[in-house]
């Protein structure tokens, strides 16, 4: 069900980004018999879009740009969405979007290369639930600053800030900002998380 999800969502963007570039009903039909979508347009070749149908070399230029837009949001939203579901323990968004396989290296790892989701798991059903992390009575987190490269046709790689308010029960406020770095891969049509990397949280002055 995901999958088919993502891939709607996918084909959703393509047609909205060749209506923004007024292309025909013919060249919509290619796209969508194709599976072409915004993430994958970068790396067709010229002669591959003209078989698509997209005849010259600006409306190539447009559509490409558009097309890379586009794909840097889709991976920004899933990146959003994953955020998302770790505060709010949402265990069942968070094995949708990740790979079983994944590795993720962070301060709670202990310099460890740590595969497979049991570990966030453990937290998602102990620290994060009941609609936010244990202790606390209202979370916000922001990315900031977020960052897009795609490493062929099915890998993202997305590096950002990750910017987490806290108010806890007692009234205490939790404020810090974490340098965050997640690999998307594409697998079967759905992006999946594969590796994360998460640095020390740094701290305002005068808050540790």
């Amino acid at each position: 069900m995901a999958q088919e999800l993502q891939e709607a969502d996918c084909e959703e963007g393509m047609m909205a980004v060749l209506d923004a570039v007024g292309a025909s009903m013919e060249v919509k039909e290619s796209f969508r018999r194709e599976k072409v979508y915004p993430a994958t347009v970068e790396h067709l070749t010229e002669e591959e879009l003209r078989g698509l149908g997209v005849e010259t070399i600006g409306e190539r230029a447009r559509l490409r740009s558009r097309c890379k837009a586009t794909a840097e949001s889709e991976i920004v939203g899933l990146t959003k969405k994953l955020l998302k579901a770790i505060v709010t323990g949402d265990s069942k968004t968070y094995d949708n979007l990740c790979a079983d396989d994944m590795t993720f290296l962070e301060p709670e790892t202990c310099g460890q290369n740590v595969p497979g989701k049991d570990f966030h798991f453990f937290f998602l059903r102990n620290l994060f639930r009941d609609g936010g992390a244990l202790g606390s009575r209202e979370v916000r987190q922001e990315i900031l600053n977020p960052s897009v490269r795609f490493l062929g046709r099915d890998a993202a790689v997305i590096v950002y800030i990750r910017m987490y308010q806290a108010i806890m029960k007692d009234g205490k406020v939790v404020l810090h900002s974490t340098p965050e770095t997640r690999v998307w891969q594409r697998s079967s049509g759905q992006w999946k998380l594969v590796h994360a990397h998460r640095s020390l949280p740094i701290n305002p002055p005068g808050r540790s």
